[in-house]
């Protein structure tokens, strides 16, 4: 098949349900066959059978590629660091050769979540970019409640052209075998990349005083998170203005005397918060891990009248 304007003259053919397209002139007594396909190249004094040429010139060549790309390795151009939601990890495979893509290859991540076993949550790298290259780049956006204490992917079987195609310049599919998780040559070889996108749990214990109740400017609570960094003692309720806690930065925004904190050294641990300086009022505590993931309102044994995770600061 000839089109798009191509030429084929000086004695060649073409043959073998090849095509010539884009503009492609075939001269010099050249044969191409076998499927091949020309697009946009001048072909001269030469053979190309089961090969395909996008831009480019060839002259007194023989060529048939019938060779599949294989994986080399895979790595990340991210540190070796620790990561949390809306972070973009890339994810990088290396072909034995120039590859082409068409659609939207994808690689299949081993993602835990909050509520789910380890690899139960479908989380890809989509295709970004790399095509006519021998490396493919893929992305990887870290959403809330993902984690991973290494990053790797499922499977040998994890890359999948997703209805797309990865090719070389010969139409030869490329083997989408991927190294064995963990092994030489594999993301988590080469990387050791964190994701930490879940939020701690902030516990109240028990108070100074017993049921958390009138608890004095020079008491205190005993609070736990389940992963170290800080813990706030945050006036969410009773007279006066409360603060709405959203993000970190509404309780660290509001006036000292709305808040106080501590520093969580070990996970789960007993740790002493104390209510100096605060004003009169019911509080809660939340915890902030390292990387900023911000827990939800306390929880626990301790709390007023019953009312799980919280206290009241008042006289006695």
């Amino acid at each position: 098949t000839v089109q798009g304007g191509s030429t084929v003259q000086g004695g060649s053919t073409v043959n073998g349900g090849s095509t010539v397209q884009g503009g492609s002139t075939v001269q010099g007594g050249s044969t191409i066959c076998l499927n091949s396909t020309i697009d946009n190249s001048t072909i001269d004094n030469s053979t190309i059978c089961n090969s395909t040429i996008q831009n480019d010139n060839i002259s007194n060549r023989t060529m048939s590629d019938s060779v599949a790309p294989t994986v080399l390795s895979v790595s990340s151009d991210n540190s070796s660091a620790s990561y949390t939601a809306g972070s973009n990890i890339s994810i990088n495979v290396t072909f034995s050769e120039s590859v082409y893509v068409t659609g939207n290859p994808r690689i299949k991540l081993e993602i835990d979540n909050a509520t789910h076993s380890p690899g139960s949550i479908n989380r890809y790298a989509n295709y970004s970019s790399g095509n006519s290259s021998s490396d493919l780049n893929f992305i990887y956006t870290v959403v809330d409640g993902d984690n991973s204490t290494h990053l790797h992917y499922t499977s040998t079987s994890s890359l999948s052209a997703n209805s797309g195609t990865i090719r070389d310049n010969s139409s030869n599919d490329a083997t989408l075998t991927l190294p064995s998780p963990g092994s030489s040559g594999s993301l988590g070889d080469n990387k050791t990349i964190v994701i930490d996108a879940r939020a701690p749990i902030a516990r109240l214990i028990s108070c100074s005083i017993s049921s958390c109740l009138k608890v004095p400017l020079d008491g205190h609570a005993t609070v736990q998170s389940t992963e170290t960094g800080t813990a706030y003692l945050v006036k969410t309720g009773g007279a006066g203005t409360d603060v709405t806690v959203t993000n970190l930065a509404s309780i660290t925004g509001e006036a000292d005397n709305m808040w106080n904190s501590v520093t969580i050294s070990s996970a789960s641990y007993n740790t002493i918060l104390y209510t100096t300086g605060l004003r009169l009022g019911t509080y809660k505590v939340y915890a902030v891990d390292a990387l900023g993931n911000l827990s939800g309102p306390s929880t626990g044994t301790g709390g007023k009248s019953g009312a799980l995770g919280s206290m009241n600061v008042e006289p006695d």
